[in-house]
């Protein structure tokens, strides 16, 4: 999948985070062919099913990207949805095969920074050309389609300040094991000897800005300290 620049950097910055943590890194991610076709074709088939009476009673207050998404589980035919079903099982094969040899799947929540509210969509990343309203989340609903637990945490912010999120996907109803990752993140500890070792004190001793940071009235929201410099 096309990830902005800065998304991509941010998340593999976190690798030593959880290699500190205890775990072995690796670069990989499962065969996620058929994936887009099969998300898109069961959210036609949902948006027709459960919006096409209001898009006939009130055309004029249903947005375009609504209204296309009704139009196009409205073309749907049975042989389709058959087809998608079947390409969703051999999706979920493949998935559980990778997830056996690895525990957890980290990678970005989305594929771009945060964008302005008067940008209804983004049409392509780092050069990518985008062919939907929703291309730019892929890396989210990729994993809504094969329905394996998945957990969003903050993870660092971009020069410009704006966030960026992680997600950790564990194995098919290994939902505690997913949950146990905000546990450890999360966990208030003491910077400085012993500090978590997702936390760092900035070089000069600075407390961190509060706005649009991870810190609040109390500090980093891992370690409780006010100059904890690094958000996970």
């Amino acid at each position: 999948l096309p990830y902005e620049r800065e998304v991509r950097s941010v998340i593999e910055a976190q690798r030593v985070v959880f290699e500190q943590l205890g775990c072995i890194v690796e670069e990989a991610e499962p065969d996620f062919s058929d994936a887009d076709e099969i998300f898109k074709v069961w959210r036609a088939w949902s948006f027709e099913l459960g919006l096409g009476k209001e898009l006939d009673k009130h055309p004029d207050q249903v947005k375009e990207t609504v209204r296309w998404n009704i139009e196009q589980g409205r073309q749907l035919t049975g042989p389709q949805l058959g087809r998608a079903e079947a390409q969703r099982t051999q999706l979920y094969h493949r998935v559980r095969k990778f997830m056996e040899r690895y525990e957890f799947f980290v990678l970005p929540v989305s594929q771009v920074l945060p964008f302005s509210v008067d940008t209804p969509y983004l049409r392509e990343i780092d050069g990518v050309p985008l062919h939907s309203y929703i291309d730019w989340m892929k890396s989210c609903y990729y994993i809504s389609t094969v329905g394996n637990p998945a957990l969003s945490v903050p993870c660092a912010f971009s020069a410009s300040g704006l966030p960026v999120g992680l997600q950790i996907v564990g194995r098919h109803q290994d939902d505690w094991g997913v949950c146990s990752w905000d546990m450890r993140l999360r966990r208030p500890q003491t910077c400085g000897g012993g500090a978590h070792p997702a936390c760092r004190l900035s070089a000069a001793g600075e407390q961190l800005p509060r706005r649009g940071r991870h810190t609040s009235q109390a500090g980093c929201w891992r370690c409780s300290n006010q100059r904890c410099a690094l958000p996970l």
